[in-house]
């Protein structure tokens, strides 16, 4: 009787793991959505309002700069309060700042509203509630999973954000708030923290956490956020110049987002790759072969000369990169106790934006060095793919001899614990 109890325990327990799962990827995905409808129109849309270009720069970088400020407090709130309830809080931030943003009345307004959107800070805690459900063995696959739904999220955003700013500028701002909301009605009505947020409680209850410890002297974690720093510092440029390097190859825009759905495809079935086979073999192994397939296509990118090549070799890099980028904050979670899981993540997430926000503004520089014009930019850019090449290569380096040896370190000391 109690077997069949325990039985029916787990098989409930996996339901609601995978349909949690399927909530957060949901949430993810209209987050991003919403990220991308807004980036594609949202200079003209603060030029709209009277800005000139250093206030149409800051409303853009102002939704970053509160996302960076506010990870680790809203992490460590979750810690307190519950992932859920942390969670719904973010969100309600989040749809209140794209509410308002669609009402500014001006460019000051909406610099405001915009810090106000990115002050709910909710990703980590997402990240954090993936942690706790799924163990260690089935991590990364979870987190392709979830990750899929962000890059698809950003892919299909980007022509509805266009569609709906064709009928009403402001309008891409209101139809991301609805869908929010139905985001937050699902994930209020149907998941449940109560297990884990017990599980912590009980955790900190028992134990003084030395974040000292557990963060910086941790060897692992601190070469997982270096690694992702180096892949991300990279990707963040390789988007916003790929449609420059698309034009002078005579691919018009459109053109080329038709092009980039291909290369999301191809990133897509990189996270299915490298979150089955992550679970299978090792972290490190998988980050090492996804970021040495990308680096040796980006050192191939910056010599080709057709569109034929540019779709075919540019495939290759997403796809490489596609097999890292669910792997790294599966890694991350390994890596740290479930004690100060949210925290650990949050921090990751810190860096990981301003890698973001640092990206295109080197590569943009070196860029314009070596560029023949302003409006040609296409020696420039072949240059940045090579220079991306090589710190790619370096990544696989730090992988290979160092991210390795400490991620089988963590394995045998996890095996001692547990016998």
């Amino acid at each position: 009787m109690k077997s069949r109890m325990s039985e029916r325990h787990i098989k409930v327990k996996k339901v609601s793991a995978e349909r949690n799962l399927k909530l957060f990827a949901f949430a993810s995905f209209i987050r991003m959505l919403g990220v991308s409808a807004i980036d594609l129109i949202l200079v003209i849309y603060a030029i709209n309002l009277g800005a000139d270009a250093i206030l149409s720069g800051i409303a853009v970088g102002a939704f970053s700069i509160t996302q960076v400020l506010f990870q680790i407090p809203v992490a460590k709130l979750s810690d307190k309060i519950g992932r859920k309830h942390t969670l719904l809080i973010g969100m309600s931030v989040f749809a209140t700042g794209t509410l308002l943003c669609g009402l500014a009345q001006n460019i000051y307004h909406l610099i405001v509203f915009r810090l106000v959107q990115g002050s709910g800070a909710y990703i980590s805690v997402i990240q954090t509630f993936i942690g706790d459900l799924f163990s260690s063995e089935k991590r990364g696959r979870a987190m392709s999973y979830y990750q899929s739904g962000v890059t698809l999220g950003y892919a299909v955003g980007l022509p509805l954000g266009g569609f709906f700013a064709s009928l009403f500028l402001n309008l891409p701002f209101f139809v991301n708030f609805g869908f929010i909301l139905t985001s937050i009605i699902l994930i209020y009505i149907f998941v449940d923290d109560s297990q884990t947020f017990n599980n912590n409680m009980n955790t900190e209850k028992n134990q003084k956490i030395n974040y000292r410890k557990k963060f910086l002297r941790n060897r692992l974690f601190l070469l997982i956020i270096f690694t992702d720093c180096l892949l991300v510092f990279v990707f963040s440029s390789l988007l916003v110049f790929s449609a420059p390097f698309a034009h002078s190859f005579g691919l018009d825009t459109f053109e080329f987002s038709i092009v980039m759905v291909g290369f999301v495809l191809m990133m897509t079935l990189g996270f299915y790759l490298g979150g089955r086979y992550s679970d299978r073999v090792s972290r490190s192994n998988t980050i090492f072969f996804g970021l040495l397939i990308a680096g040796c296509f980006l050192l191939t990118l910056s010599i080709i000369n057709t569109p034929i090549e540019l779709v075919l070799i540019g495939a290759g890099v997403f796809l490489g990169i596609g097999i890292v980028w669910p792997t790294i904050p599966a890694l991350v979670l390994d890596s740290i106790p479930e004690s100060c899981r949210a925290t650990g993540i949050s921090i990751y997430n810190v860096f990981r934006y301003s890698s973001n926000a640092l990206g295109p503004i080197i590569i943009g520089y070196i860029i314009g060095i070596f560029s023949l014009s302003p409006d040609d930019l296409g020696q420039g850019i072949r240059v940045s793919y090579l220079i991306s090449g090589i710190i790619y290569f370096l990544a696989c380096l730090v992988v290979f001899f160092f991210l390795r040896k400490y991620e089988r370190g963590r394995k045998i000391a996890c095996n001692s614990n547990e016998s």
